[in-house]
């Protein structure tokens, strides 16, 4: 069920968590060390939020490996 709703996120590009956390609405430059490099880098490549977040939100399926 996991992959089939993160299929569906990366399909919509995450909109279901850009209706509130939008990357480049964010301050990056107010995050951490790690995740303002990682969140600059995810925008310069055109990632969405799925492409990192698995399991923030729902925990990972029990034997995912990713």
């Amino acid at each position: 069920m996991a992959k089939a709703v993160w299929a569906k996120m990366e399909k919509r590009e995450s909109r279901e968590c850009r209706n509130c956390h939008e990357l480049t609405d964010m301050l990056v430059e107010e995050h951490g060390r790690r995740a303002r490099r990682l969140h600059k880098e995810a925008m310069e490549k055109g990632q969405h939020c799925i492409n990192c977040h698995k399991g923030v939100a729902h925990e990972l399926p029990q034997g995912y490996e990713g």
